[in-house]
């Protein structure tokens, strides 16, 4: 395929990425979904099989340096201009409000699972790790 043509198929994709500002009023809508691991699984999907391969999203994601942050992050940055926060921030952020109402053991277990995802990202967090 010529240059020309990979270009527009690119920007296609990146027009087609900004529509999500359509889908979702602002970035609290698309989170709001991001956070219900069974919805943000088949969105995944579907992102990856009609828009963007797994591939491009993470090209996407080293081209505006959030390599430490979520897909999630990188999808608000291009549909709303919010600027992407690393999952150790965002760990952070959680942190100070959620620990205070835990005991010691599950907060023990809380930064375990916590340390898991900033290591790895999100797929940490997927219903199929989690025992049935």
């Amino acid at each position: 395929m010529p240059d020309t043509q990979k270009e527009t198929l690119q920007v296609d994709k990146m027009l087609t990425l900004g529509a999500l500002s359509k889908l979702f009023k602002d970035g609290s809508g698309l989170r709001g979904m991001w956070s219900n691991p069974l919805i943000r699984r088949v969105f995944l999907e579907d992102l990856t099989n009609f828009v963007f391969g797994k591939d491009e999203l993470l090209a996407l994601q080293n081209l505006i340096n959030a390599e430490s942050s979520d897909i999630v992050e990188v999808l608000e940055y291009v549909s709303y201009a919010i600027q992407a926060v690393s999952r150790k921030e965002r760990v952070a952020q959680a942190k100070n409000d959620t620990f205070k109402k835990l005991s010691d053991s599950e907060k023990e277990f809380l930064e375990f699972v916590l340390s898991k995802y900033i290591e790895t990202g999100f797929k940490e967090l997927d219903q199929e790790k989690l025992p049935h």
